[in-house]
């Protein structure tokens, strides 16, 4: 999964795509995952964000994916939280009281030794990957989940002539194509961000619309 370029990206803190603080379309819409008292959210290419943290003050118990081990022992040491050695689908875990992040490549992460999820969340993760491995992407991420599970997805949908990604422009059609045929899909929101985006301005973008979807699998 480009392991060499998100390594060097955490290596030299090039690291614009993370948010110092919770995702305000995760805090809007977060009840729309929750389907038990304590459900299990999945978090794949979880970095350090602060949405593991919050998620988990809201109930969740949280299962994050992330390759770069130093990116997962900063979400811990940033948010005061212990953490433990473990293993979590065949990856090296640090393992909190109700955040834990398993650590390496996504593809690799053995999904059935923590099925079954009851929700996942990507605010940034399918507009990491190279567009070839996007299907390969969906396929992994749904596969531990259960019936009727939901997503809150998070996209970007802008002119690939004007930038080349990541994060890679997903619009409504490749959307649909990526998931109508294993969920239904429910667009919840889609706003322009470029006038408070201005590093996307600076390579040439015009419109830089981001997208928020309900997904379900069927």
């Amino acid at each position: 999964m480009h392991e060499d370029f998100w390594r060097k990206r955490w290596a030299e803190n090039q690291i614009g795509f993370h948010e110092g603080k919770p995702n305000a379309h995760l805090q809007r819409f977060s009840e729309r995952l929750r389907t038990t008292a304590q459900p299990r959210v999945l978090v794949p290419l979880c970095g350090k964000a602060a949405d593991l943290a919050w998620l988990a003050a809201q109930g969740f118990l949280v299962t994050g994916v992330e390759l770069v081990r130093e990116a997962a022992e900063a979400f811990f040491q940033e948010h005061g939280l212990s953490a433990r050695e473990e293993r979590d689908g065949g990856l090296p875990c640090l393992a909190g009281e109700r955040v834990r992040i398993a650590v390496g490549d996504f593809w690799r992460w053995d999904f059935r030794e923590s099925a079954p999820i009851d929700a996942a969340y990507d605010r940034a993760a399918l507009v990491a990957v190279r567009p070839e491995d996007r299907e390969r992407y969906v396929r992994h991420l749904l596969a531990p989940l259960r019936p009727a599970a939901p997503i809150l997805l998070v996209t970007f949908a802008y002119d690939q002539t004007r930038m080349s990604g990541p994060p890679f422009s997903v619009d409504a059609a490749e959307v649909q194509r990526l998931f109508a045929s294993r969920c239904e899909i429910e667009a919840l929101e889609d706003v322009d961000i470029l006038e408070r985006e201005p590093r996307f301005r600076a390579r040439g973008l015009e419109s830089l619309r981001e997208q928020v979807w309900l997904l379900r699998v069927r």
